[in-house]
């Protein structure tokens, strides 16, 4: 007997704390307290993502097979073996200087993997400084991403620190080396494509 009324008081308590629990529900239901906004449905809308390098420029080199978009507003000027290597290529601003500009994109053909020779000529010849180095793969050719910063310098119009990037890419016996500003690079690498 004892034992059932003991059920009986802890059924009488769960009733009363529910039918509380129910009541303020209410209560704060009826007085705003408590509001509920329906689910708006999102219709799917035609969103169209714009390609930032459509306007741009196609510049291909079918003797080193290779083609790159760049923007408009710059010039290319082929350059055979400037430096150590086979070729290359500028994209500049019409006028400018042959110093590295913020806005320049070079690509270079080099024959055989040039890591080494690439960072020893950011570190020393551009007075730079790598932050960052990674292994990439575009195309299913292996490569390199370094980011870097330039030193400053005594050229005129070049008397600021920029942050570029050059990618290497590896295609049989030649290494395709773009330098570009860090903001651009990934657009750049986007458009580049080897071409047969």
């Amino acid at each position: 007997m004892e034992k059932e009324r003991g059920i009986a008081h802890l059924l009488l308590v769960v009733v009363f704390c529910l039918v509380t629990l129910v009541a303020l529900v209410y209560y704060s239901f009826q007085n705003g307290l408590i509001k509920i906004t329906p689910q708006q449905s999102i219709s799917p809308t035609s969103t169209k993502i714009q390609d930032e390098t459509a306007n741009w420029k196609t510049y291909t080199n079918s003797k080193y097979g290779f083609s790159i978009k760049y923007p408009g507003t710059l010039t290319p000027t082929e350059n055979q073996t400037r430096y150590i290597y086979l070729f290359g290529v500028n994209f500049a601003k019409p006028g400018a200087s042959d110093t590295l500009n913020p806005d320049d994109i070079w690509v270079y053909v080099q024959e055989g993997e040039a890591l080494e020779i690439e960072q020893t000529i950011i570190a020393h010849q551009r007075d730079g400084e790598i932050v960052n180095q990674a292994d990439i793969e575009k195309d299913g050719y292996k490569g390199y991403r370094l980011d870097y910063q330039t030193g400053k310098s005594n050229f005129p119009d070049y008397t600021y620190s920029q942050n570029k990037t050059a990618i290497l890419l590896i295609k049989g016996n030649f290494t395709y080396i773009i330098h570009a500003s860090t903001s651009l690079i990934d657009q750049i690498l986007s458009t580049f494509r080897f071409i047969e």
